[in-house]
This record gives structure tokens, C-alpha cells and sequence, in this order.
């Protein structure tokens, strides 16, 4: 009975731990609250891939024997610990797309979780809200990233040491780093 007792103990701690770990809401839930807080808007679930570590490992093996000289792709993908992208049409959205805001409710959430919104964005009738969350040590562990407009809802989690993959990124190539900052 104490085994038992422990066992439930240890996974209510666990449990607890992974709900301040700052998980970001479900794609579906962030469909809802959109679609709640913008009356006559509706959206279609259109495709949801989830890779993991386990199908991202399969990825960098393919990648290795399919692609054995490109580098930077395989450092970019043995950074990334797990990628969601979730894709839904848009079957009706009022016209006024560009008054929208992000529901005061779902950035509640993201803060509660320990996100915070890095951009904002409205640009030719297109929404994007970029979050970030930062591990124990401080470095950017993940990015969450929600964009509308006429036609698509996407939904994107990208989770992993995204700052050492900018930082790769800007090693390898600095030239190329400063041409985009440029516009």
C-alpha cells in the first residue's frame, strides 16, 4: 500500500512539474479562442503534423544519407527537439481581419506558461503573433507561432535550443545574417 501510495506521490509531482512547464495550448485551443472571440469566424482543420524526437531522429538519418554534404541542415536539425504545425482553413473571417487581436484569455495562458509575445505583426490583411519561453538558463527553448489571413490558419511549436541554431546560422554565413536585418 505505501509502494502504491508513493507512486501516486511521485507522479503527482511529476505531473505538477509539467504543468509549470510551460507547455503552450493545443493548436485546436487556439482555433477555439479565435474563433470564440471573433464572431462569424470559423475555421477547418486542414493538416497537423507532429514530429518528435523519435521521428526527428529518423529525419537526421535520412537527411545524412540523402543529403551527406549539407551541414547546416543537419546542425539545424540535431538543435531541434520537436516540431507541431497545425493548418486550418478559413471557412469565414469578418472583413475587419486587421482589428483582430490575439483573445486576451489565450495570452493570459501563454504568460501564465511562462511565454511572452516577441512579435506582433499586421502587414496587407496577414496577422502573426511570435511567442518565446526561455529554459532555466535563459536561452530560447521555444517558439510558438500564430498566423491568419484570408484564407489560412497556421498554428506552428517549434521546441530545442533555437539559440544556438541562430547562432550557426549567423556563423555560417554573416553576410547573409546582415542582408536580412537590412530588409
Amino acid at each position: 500500500m505505501r509502494r502504491a501510495a508513493a507512486m501516486l506521490l511521485a507522479l503527482a509531482a511529476l505531473a505538477s512539474l509539467g504543468c509549470r512547464g510551460g507547455e503552450p495550448p493545443a493548436a485546436d485551443t487556439v482555433r477555439f479562442y479565435l474563433e470564440r472571440s471573433v464572431p462569424g469566424s470559423e475555421f477547418r482543420r486542414d493538416s497537423h503534423v507532429r514530429l518528435g524526437r523519435f521521428t526527428l531522429g529518423l529525419v537526421r538519418g535520412l537527411l545524412r544519407l540523402v543529403e551527406p554534404e549539407d551541414r547546416e541542415a543537419r546542425q539545424v536539425m540535431a538543435h531541434i527537439r520537436s516540431v507541431e504545425v497545425a493548418s486550418y482553413e478559413v471557412v469565414s473571417l469578418p472583413p475587419a481581419v486587421e482589428t483582430l487581436v490575439l483573445p486576451p484569455r489565450l495570452e493570459r495562458q501563454m504568460a501564465d506558461n511562462g511565454w511572452y509575445p516577441m512579435v506582433k505583426t499586421r502587414d496587407d490583411g496577414e496577422l502573426s503573433w511570435v511567442f518565446v519561453r526561455e529554459d532555466d538558463a535563459g536561452t530560447v527553448s521555444n517558439l510558438y507561432i500564430v498566423e491568419l489571413d484570408d484564407s489560412e490558419l497556421t498554428i506552428i511549436d517549434l521546441a530545442g535550443r533555437l539559440d544556438r541554431i541562430a547562432a550557426e546560422m549567423v556563423a555560417d554565413d554573416p553576410d547573409a545574417f546582415l542582408a536580412g536585418l537590412d530588409g
